[in-house]
């Protein structure tokens, strides 16, 4: 089986807070900010996890601290990733999705809670 090199590259309009992967994830680059008693925050990276839209693509919530807007993830991969088409990029985000879900819904049934909540 052929693996593939993860690539990181900067989210259009989004450049110093947020990274997608030629793979459909996204993060948060690691921030801190200062508020007005000049307390430091840090904020680790973090992967930002998706969830799927009225349309039925899937989608995420960026935001810069004060505005919040959410993007269509195959889109935002074909703006970093000019060589991936748009159909590639559908099936790398819903691809990603479903295996997070796979994975929690895993977590949940080994957990022990699935038996507590039947």
């Amino acid at each position: 089986m052929k693996k593939t090199v993860t690539l990181w590259r900067p989210v259009k309009h989004w450049e110093d807070l947020y990274e997608i992967s030629n793979k459909g994830s996204i993060r948060r680059r690691p921030i801190s900010s200062q508020d007005h008693k000049n307390v430091v925050y840090h904020f680790p990276e973090r992967i930002i996890r998706g969830h799927v839209n009225e349309n039925g693509t899937v989608s995420v919530r960026l935001s810069d601290g004060g505005t919040t807007q959410q993007h269509q993830v195959h889109k935002l991969l074909t703006e970093a990733f000019p060589s991936i088409s748009e159909w590639d990029a559908l099936e790398i985000a819903e691809y990603r999705y479903d295996t997070a879900v796979k994975m929690i819904q895993r977590d949940f049934r080994f957990s022990g809670i699935a038996a507590k909540v039947k």
